[in-house]
């Protein structure tokens, strides 16, 4: 996931990318000036990327920020964000701070991450993460936490999850999370655990 990245000129260039850069997503110079992360695709996949926001494409899908005419996409990604006034006002306040992240495989977005620089003990720490249910296991969530890691700037990256969530404990131990701790007494039975990334 997430290997192939490609450099072209900006998304507004309909052409094919112009040279492979390495396995990890690593700013290219636009006309713009604006960091794009660009991979192997057709441009025209993606109408909605604007050389306006930092963005990645990784083969099959794409991450960019989220602005505010994502939020009524969010709503549709996450019930909780569609009738939850509180989790709503977490999201936008994270779209007007450049620390909401969305992602798809074409229009509209299906998943979305909030990224809390220094929320947990000064620790920069992931604390929304949700894909759409039919666009479970493709990839999306790998892609949001690869470009969280590259955006985070602390060198400890937190997160948690609950005991519950086996989907979740699986892919954060794949990527090398490792657990720190468990919180009992927020959800009745079911503990949050606290993973954490050392990133380099």
């Amino acid at each position: 996931m997430g290997g192939r990245v490609v450099e072209g000129t900006g998304l507004e260039n309909r052409q094919a990318c112009k040279r492979l850069v390495g396995s990890n997503p690593t700013p290219s110079a636009t006309s713009q000036n604006v960091p794009v992360f660009l991979g192997a695709f057709c441009y025209d996949k993606f109408p909605r990327i604007s050389v306006a926001r930092p963005s990645y494409i990784f083969t099959g899908m794409w991450v960019r920020l989220s602005t505010e005419r994502d939020l009524e996409d969010i709503a549709r990604i996450d019930a909780v964000a569609g009738v939850d006034a509180d989790r709503r006002a977490l999201v936008s306040q994270a779209i007007a701070e450049n620390t909401c992240w969305v992602a798809g495989r074409g229009n509209p977005p299906e998943g979305y991450l909030v990224l809390s620089p220094r929320h947990f003990f000064g620790r920069d720490f992931v604390s929304l993460v949700v894909v759409k249910g039919s666009a479970r296991r493709r990839g999306l969530a790998t892609a949001l936490f690869q470009v969280a890691e590259t955006s985070a700037t602390t060198r400890q990256l937190f997160t948690s999850t609950n005991q519950s969530n086996r989907p979740m404990q699986a892919l954060l131990e794949m990527r090398g999370y490792q657990k720190a701790g468990v919180i009992d007494h927020l959800d009745l039975d079911d503990p949050e655990i606290v993973f954490v990334r050392y990133l380099s």
